[in-house]
């Protein structure tokens, strides 16, 4: 008989046939781990306007990161759980490679459904299949998976939903009156049977409404006594004894006739069902309002555990926040907010510190990008590339430069510093040994092994961080230097004085695990790709970016100008060389274009930044008094194609990046509010459209809803 383990490696994939089987698996792993890595595979990554600019601040790259996110889908999660052995020396890595597919359905607030729609990529679909993806095993075997906002929202409404009341249909065709009498006629005659089940066969949505309507009143059952009239039987009606309520009694000042009616017991329970994928109704014969009672929550239970069903994959997310334990990625600012839009609320708050506190909600052991920490290592650990595979490779394998590098660094300050430091080593736990022949990168791209390797990349680069911060601390170098030669610290900087992470925010890692004290600097702490931003903070504030060679600019004309005419007006102005010019997003608070001028071709020829604003005053026409504001006027027509003629206005990126928090900030407030955001403060005189308010604030629906 195999073993459970066994049995495990068996099933190399979770999919939606084992899914029941692994989750509890699943959550014992995260339970007992010292922390868990993460990777994704996903549908696409770059909506076409919403691809990475260089001089984005983290705002607008937010906003771009959000609309990706809430376009595309996850394909594959990979989740790799390691726990650290007594000795601290070793990792055992359990890993699990989840195939997950939207909930076909889309379940919209008021409780209608309708087909869900995703965005997929060419380019990413045939990097996917190339890399050897089964897209057969995604779509029919693929998890399914619900936000959990909507999720809690849906079993709020099935749980409100006996109690309440329904609109009221006027029934004037003849059609539906036919249709009404028959309707009766047919269910007077199975209540005097002794069937204990009537299936109707309905044509329509509108059927079903009128069935629940009509099925409803008291007046269609019981003759009125003699002496009522009908008006009158309508408006007073008679309030229940307590023994005679029923589920779905309305308050009593919606009336007395709604009391009557929905008081009434009628014999019957009305459940929709699904015959031949199309939704119809079923009345199951219930003779007491005990009875009645009964079929109501056995209902109510089977729709709920169908949201159960669906939210599926789901509750993986909620494992993995319950669990406190350290969350680490590669390069996961993407990922992250994939998980948010998919899993918790695909209504993502527009502003980037609203984002930050929904991502601190759901991480609470902590964030830590293996990208990022790699970048802190000095040169000496020949770590110059940082992509995953890379850094896996070289830090994993026995004969590498970089490994060979980093245990010299271990055993040279474990011996100068008299502590022991020491890279560990990483295995596959038993039963999840579906990689183990992999060792050299073979499954990359694979969700699963991506997750693995994260994580194995982490338990390394976590004590070379740690000791490069005790080489700084100390001024001993970090790796031994040349025979007869004395050698200063390493030129690095793992600290940032000016934020600290850990001390200014609010993570709290369960106590069964504590990274390395050096380590926790960098909680939270996320790489951004083709930026000068050297991270952002999930928790404490983002690095404040000076950027003293960027301009901003806003054409006070028409609007079509292009980026490429921007950079030539600049040029005939007397910018020296090649400024980079680029344009905002169009749903950015400030418009214009960002131009960051050609600092070598401005140091060739001498000037500085208040130089060349001086020389841009002397070549247009300059109305501003500020020293950094200059309205410059078209330099004449034929230039660049002449699009765009009107006068622009300039400003440094400082100042562009203080009006710019001050517009944010008020709209937050105002959103908040529920009122909208005027900017009559700021003079540009292009204005860039607004995106509808949406909530920003945190709901606790989505930071505390469990499926249990």
């Amino acid at each position: 008989m195999a073993s459970s383990a066994q049995a495990l490696d068996c099933d190399h994939d979770v999919t939606r046939a084992n899914f029941s089987d692994k989750l509890p698996i699943i959550r014992q792993a995260l339970q007992e781990c010292s922390f868990y890595s993460f990777d994704l595979e996903m549908t696409g990554l770059f909506m076409d306007s919403c691809h990475a600019n260089y001089l984005d601040d983290m705002q607008d790259r937010y906003a771009k990161v959000r609309e990706n996110s809430s376009s595309f889908e996850i394909s594959q999660f990979g989740l790799s759980c390691f726990k650290v052995s007594q000795d601290g020396r070793s990792y055992e890595a359990k890993t699990f490679n989840a195939y997950v597919f939207p909930e076909p359905m889309a379940f919209d607030l008021s409780g209608g459904t309708g087909t869900r729609k995703f965005m997929c990529d060419a380019g990413a679909m045939s990097f996917l299949a190339h890399e050897g993806f089964d897209f057969n095993k995604w779509v029919r075997q693929g998890i399914s998976y619900l936000p959990l906002r909507h999720y809690e929202q849906r079993v709020q409404q099935i749980q409100q939903g006996y109690q309440q009341p329904r609109s009221q249909v006027v029934i004037d065709k003849l059609r539906d009156i036919e249709f009404v009498a028959r309707l009766l006629e047919e269910v007077k005659a199975w209540l005097a049977g002794d069937e204990p089940v009537l299936q109707l066969t309905l044509a329509n949505s509108f059927e079903r409404l009128l069935c629940f309507q009509e099925l409803s009143k008291k007046s269609n059952f019981v003759p009125k006594p003699e002496g009522k009239t009908k008006e009158a039987e309508e408006t007073r009606g008679e309030a229940p004894s307590p023994d005679e309520a029923q589920p779905g009694v309305t308050d009593k000042a919606q009336g007395q006739e709604e009391v009557a009616e929905q008081a009434w017991h009628r014999g019957f329970f009305i459940k929709k069902v699904e015959v031949n994928g199309m939704g119809q109704l079923q009345l199951i014969r219930t003779p007491t309002p005990a009875d009645l009672e009964r079929a109501v929550a056995e209902d109510q239970a089977e729709r709920i555990a169908v949201m159960k069903g669906a939210a599926g994959f789901s509750a993986v997310m909620e494992a993995m926040r319950d669990c406190r334990r350290p969350a680490v990625g590669h390069n996961c600012l993407f990922d992250i907010m994939f998980m948010m839009a998919a899993f918790v609320d695909p209504r993502l708050p527009r502003h980037w510190d609203d984002a930050k506190k929904l991502v601190a909600a759901w991480f609470p052991g902590g964030i830590y990008d293996t990208k990022h920490l790699a970048s802190l290592l000095p040169d000496e650990m020949l770590l110059q590339e940082t992509s995953l595979g890379q850094l896996f490779s070289n830090l994993t394998q026995p004969d590498t430069p970089q490994r060979g590098a980093a245990a010299a660094a271990m055993k040279f300050l474990s011996s100068s510093m008299d502590m022991s430091l020491a890279i560990p080593e990483v295995r596959h736990a038993d039963g999840f040994t579906q990689y183990l022949s992999s060792e050299t990168g073979a499954n990359a791209h694979e969700a699963g092994y991506d997750a693995f390797m994260t994580g194995a990349v982490f338990s390394i680069l976590a004590p070379l961080v740690h000791a490069a911060s005790l080489s700084q601390n100390s001024g001993r170098p970090m790796v031994p230097p040349p025979e007869g030669e004395q050698q200063g610290p390493s030129a690095m900087d793992v600290s940032d004085k000016e934020d600290d992470a850990a001390s200014q925010g609010s993570w709290d890692v369960d106590a069964q695990y504590q990274p390395l004290p050096y380590i926790t600097q960098h909680v939270g702490r996320l790489n951004i790709s083709r930026s000068d931003m050297p991270y952002v903070a999930i928790w404490g504030k983002d690095p404040v970016l000076k950027r003293p060679y960027v301009l901003h600019l806003v054409n006070q004309g028409p609007s079509n100008v292009h980026s490429n005419d921007v950079g030539r007006r600049l040029q005939a102005a007397g910018a020296p060389g090649r400024p980079k010019v680029s344009g905002l997003p169009s749903g950015s608070v400030l418009g214009g274009y960002l131009a960051e001028m050609d600092v070598a071709a401005m140091k060739e020829a001498g000037l500085s930044m208040d130089e060349l604003v001086e020389k841009l005053r002397a070549s247009m026409s300059s109305v501003s008094p500020t020293a950094w504001q200059v309205q410059v006027q078209e330099m004449g027509e034929g230039v660049a194609t002449g699009r765009g003629v009107g006068p622009w206005m300039i400003q440094s990126w400082v100042d562009f990046s203080a009006q710019k928090q001050q517009l944010l900030q008020e709209s937050q407030v105002a959103e908040r509010g529920g009122r909208s955001v005027k900017r009559s403060r700021v003079a540009v005189a292009q204005e860039t459209p607004q995106p509808a308010a949406e909530p920003s604030s945190l709901s606790s629906v989505v930071s505390k809803c469990t499926i249990s």
